[in-house]
């Protein structure tokens, strides 16, 4: 995979790819750089793409893991078309499960042939604007926070 790189910067590059910060990587353990080195490294070309890399390998990896069970997830689809909210036993089964698993079965397939079967959330003016709210909020609390 890619170039070699030192263990340390392996580990680094491994735990980005995983969402972490570079604070966060640079005072783990395993890595235990100051910040400065977390920057130096964060400009080295081959680092980054070790980072890309990493990530694009989850991302090829979960797409292999839906292609799989796309067959299932289209048999969920069918099961819930034709026996609505019950088991096998024919019992009522809650509502809420049954509307999970369907969203589940609907993401992964569209997932895995790039259409969309009506899935997708709408959002009320009133949650764009509370999200919009929550963005601005997060946004003042990391200038704060980096200050």
């Amino acid at each position: 995979m890619g170039d070699y790189l030192p263990p340390k910067k392996e580990i680094a590059a491994r735990l980005l790819s995983k969402g972490f910060l570079q604070a966060e990587v640079a005072r783990d353990k395993k890595v235990n750089v100051t910040k400065q080195t977390m920057t130096a490294w964060m400009k080295d070309e081959n680092f980054r793409r070790k980072i890309d890399e990493y990530k694009t390998d989850k991302v090829r990896h979960a797409e292999e893991v839906f292609a799989r069970n796309v067959g299932e997830a289209a048999e969920v689809v069918v099961e819930i078309a034709t026996s609505g909210a019950k088991d096998e036993d024919g019992k009522a089964v809650d509502s809420r499960i049954v509307a999970s698993k369907l969203k589940a079965a609907l993401f992964n397939i569209e997932r895995t042939m790039g259409k969309n079967l009506g899935t997708e959330k709408t959002t009320t003016k009133k949650e764009e604007e509370i999200e919009e709210i929550a963005e601005d909020e997060i946004d003042d609390v990391l200038k704060f926070a980096n200050a």
